[in-house]
């Protein structure tokens, strides 16, 4: 689904159990010394004062683009001392492009010319404006219907609106979850990737105004977090930015294996 030989696609959401591990150990407190230390809000993280990933099998959150980088030089490093990659290899953030491709809609933005920043791609691919017009199949990580269908991600439902008393939702769709959940609850998408929409957004390699430098150094997040009622905020076309160095509780990150 990536048109490259030498990409893989974590199909996992990194948890907070591979997070620990790279928290713990002794190749994180050398990165330390030569950059700053771990923060440990991603130890228990949490909105309006209730707990969120709970479990070592739910996503790490509250890291920063800057935090995922390194656990990617961390688990490269690791990997290659022992032999399970090579040095030509390493594992970092997916491009946005790369992203695209594996949600389902990689060859339709590129076939749009006119758009080439994360900036303006953004909820680019959307439901038809005209009930003759035919919509992308992947529209949504799930296909192209609204509301999405039963046991499609961890979205703003019911089950959020009855814990936080939000007053707005996706009606008539629950999915078990107040709050974040453990990575691979949901059904895959077509390639066997799971939790592309919903749960936690998702930290991705590029700049979000491209390399442009009058903009400012923002991020590309994708995928939505389980607060995500909007169909807008669901599309595989929406994008978010933070700044690399903030913490919040609704973003974490998968990883990509490539060359060099």
């Amino acid at each position: 689904y990536i048109p490259s030989d030498d990409v893989m696609f974590s199909i996992w959401l990194t948890r907070v159990q591979d997070y620990r591990h790279f928290a713990d150990s002794e190749s994180n407190r050398r990165f330390a010394e030569s950059e700053s230390n771990i923060d440990n809000s991603w130890k228990e993280p949490s909105i309006e004062g209730v707990p969120i990933s709970v479990g070592p099998d739910y996503p790490v959150v509250c890291v920063s683009w800057v935090d995922a980088n390194r656990f990617c030089r961390w688990l490269t490093e690791k990997e290659r001392r022992i032999g399970l990659i090579s040095n030509s290899k390493e594992y970092r953030l997916p491009t946005d492009a790369e992203w695209s491709w594996a949600v389902g809609i990689g060859q339709a933005e590129l076939n749009s010319r006119s758009r080439t920043t994360p900036h303006e791609k953004n909820q680019a691919i959307d439901l038809p404006k005209y009930p003759w017009s035919k919509a992308h199949p992947f529209t949504f990580p799930w296909g192209s219907n609204w509301p999405p269908p039963p046991n499609a991600g961890n979205f703003g439902d019911e089950c959020k609106r009855e814990l936080f008393q939000t007053s707005a939702w996706i009606h008539n769709y629950r999915d078990g979850y107040s709050t974040t959940s453990p990575v691979g609850s949901f059904n895959p998408n077509q390639y066997g990737i799971y939790d592309l929409s919903g749960n936690c957004w998702e930290w991705c390699a590029d700049l979000y105004h491209g390399e442009q430098m009058h903009s400012p150094r923002w991020r590309v997040l994708r995928g939505g977090a389980f607060t995500s009622f909007y169909s807008e905020e669901l599309l595989s076309s929406c994008r978010d930015l933070a700044h690399p160095d903030s913490r919040k509780s609704l973003n974490g990150f998968r990883i990509a294996l490539s060359s060099i």
